[in-house]
């Protein structure tokens, strides 16, 4: 049996992941003046997923008891939330300048690593599961 307690510890650990991709993904915008406008519409796609998990954190601070399906249905959901946001993390861990890295070299890397149907992948992945959160929240507050 879950409990929500321990969702809500899912839920903390998604969103300061989260968290912490998008604010290196923005920081790849900021290097690289001319950036894909993939790599800015996932970081803006995640920062909406962000709000998402953290009011769904906030709910199931306040919640009264779920059953036993809501938990499991929410684990699960958590759980493939986790995954998109690793494989994301995974590529832009790839790109992150190295210490002493010129933008020329992340450039070069981006191009060569940041490939534009991963990123529509991730999106149309991570949209999906947006979707179904944003539902499930809506759900669970009539």
């Amino acid at each position: 049996m879950i409990d929500p307690i321990s969702l809500l510890g899912v839920c903390a650990a998604i969103a300061g992941r989260v968290a912490s991709t998008v604010m290196a993904m923005n920081g790849l915008v900021s290097d690289l003046r001319n950036a894909d406008r993939s790599i800015s519409r996932l970081a803006a796609q995640l920062s909406l997923f962000h709000a998402t998990i953290e009011q769904l954190r906030e709910w199931l601070g306040r919640a009264a008891v779920l059953s036993q399906n809501l938990q499991r249905t929410l684990h699960l959901a958590l759980a493939a939330c986790s995954d998109i946001v690793s494989d994301i993390e995974e590529y832009v861990a790839k790109v992150q300048p190295r210490p002493g890295e010129q933008a020329a070299g992340l450039a070069d890397r981006l191009r060569y690593i940041w490939n534009e149907k991963m990123i529509v992948e991730q999106e149309r992945r991570l949209a999906t599961q947006f979707q179904a959160l944003d539902l499930f929240i809506r759900l669970l507050q009539l």
